[in-house]
């Protein structure tokens, strides 16, 4: 039922919608026909309340205003979010609801626009990154000739800036272990005979 508190929603409050669902105060009414493989239905059966409070799967209104946006963009056949933060929120509301249509477009989006240090950040939160993609984005972390920003090494936290800083060392003290000796040989004739 609603409460005197709820708001409804300025965008996705839709006068032909066919469900309501509360996140905090905030009522959002659309159609039933985007949530019906929703996992999260399972628990109601056949018959849904008025409104279905979210309250309690950890959301927020403008994380599950993010993931509505995917079904009624404003620009038909476009998607309005475009980093990171909008396509990680659109997991995490996913993921909560069971909704794995939703969850896939989320993370192939996410592996699109990620930079190693975001998919270190997301492998983190979520569980979708294959540990070989981790060892990839820590890899071309390890390999490219510029230091960590500031701004990365806040995101990465103190944990994994060890992890990085212990493969660096290894990398850096072990060189001659990790190169091919063959392709070395090869590169020094060729630059000794030019």
């Amino acid at each position: 039922m609603r409460t005197i508190s709820d708001r409804p929603h300025e965008r996705f409050f839709l006068m032909d919608g066919s469900i309501e669902f509360r996140v905090h105060d905030v009522l959002f009414r659309v159609h039933l026909h985007f949530f019906s493989r929703a996992k999260v239905f399972r628990i109601f059966g056949l018959y849904l309340p008025p409104v279905i409070d979210l309250n309690g799967y950890g959301l927020n209104p403008s994380e599950f205003e993010l993931l509505l946006t995917v079904f009624y963009p404003r620009t038909f056949g476009t998607f309005e979010i475009q980093n990171v933060e909008g396509w990680a929120s659109v997991l995490k509301v996913a993921s909560a609801l069971g909704m794995d249509d939703i969850r896939t477009l989320a993370i192939e989006k996410l592996l699109e626009i990620s930079s190693p240090v975001d998919l270190i950040m997301l492998a983190k939160s979520f569980s979708f990154i294959d540990p070989q993609m981790l060892v990839l984005a820590f890899k071309e972390l390890c390999m490219r000739p510029e230091p960590l920003t500031e701004e990365e090494g806040k995101k990465l936290g103190a944990e994994f800036l060890n992890k990085l800083a212990r493969m660096k060392h290894e990398l850096q003290h072990n060189t001659a272990q990790y190169l091919d000796s063959d392709k070395v040989d090869r590169m020094l004739c060729r630059l000794v005979e030019t």
